[in-house]
């Protein structure tokens, strides 16, 4: 079972065609954003790039140039689990709210252990959710064991608290200024990986 979410109406429509078009219609496309809680946000959309669009509080002031302001349900990982007998894989790409779902989701984390695949974007961690990449950092290393990073294809384990201080100077340095990390409660996917 695949549970998807996207809440911009306009991309989520863009989901379900390519679900359907590789053989996944029975995925199930959701309207709700993750979050830390339950609840309603603004979601921030940019004129020229829907891709980018992020959440923001209530209150926040829209940037120059950005197009419009959507209010969008909030749902938990937390709740939405409490639904699934299991929970295996969660991949978060949400332009600087991935720590945010992450907090949303320790019970679900605690209780079913998925690998998790997550953007380490530190422009959108920065600029759309005022946070600072190292502690985000090290606050994903307090919810799960190993942190991995996938560099050309290739797993890299990135163990203590150095290691994940080099992890963020590497990001920080590179053209991308992005990463994707995989968090875990254990390495033996890595041996399914090279096998």
């Amino acid at each position: 079972r695949l549970l998807a979410f996207e809440p911009n109406a306009a991309l989520r429509a863009h989901l379900a065609q390519n679900l359907a078009r590789h053989g996944l219609a029975r995925a199930e496309c959701r309207a709700e954003a993750l979050g830390a809680a339950p609840g309603e946000a603004v979601l921030r959309v940019p004129r020229d790039n829907a891709s980018v669009a992020f959440l923001a509080g209530p209150d926040a002031p829209a940037p120059h140039g950005w197009a419009e302001d959507q209010r969008v349900p909030v749902t938990t990982l937390d709740a939405v689990a409490a639904t699934l007998p299991r929970l295996d894989l969660v991949k978060l790409d949400l332009e600087g709210s991935e720590p945010a779902a992450l907090a949303g989701g320790r019970e679900a984390l605690r209780r079913f252990r998925p690998l998790v695949q997550v953007e380490f974007n530190l422009w959108t961690l920065m600029r759309f959710a005022d946070r600072n990449p190292f502690r985000v950092m090290e606050e994903w290393a307090a919810l799960f064991p190993h942190l991995v990073v996938l560099r050309a294809g290739r797993p890299r384990v990135v163990e203590g608290p150095f290691a994940r201080s080099d992890l963020v100077h590497e990001v920080l340095m590179s053209p991308r200024r992005y990463e994707d990390l995989i968090l875990c409660h254990d390495l033996g996917w890595l041996v399914r990986w090279e096998g």
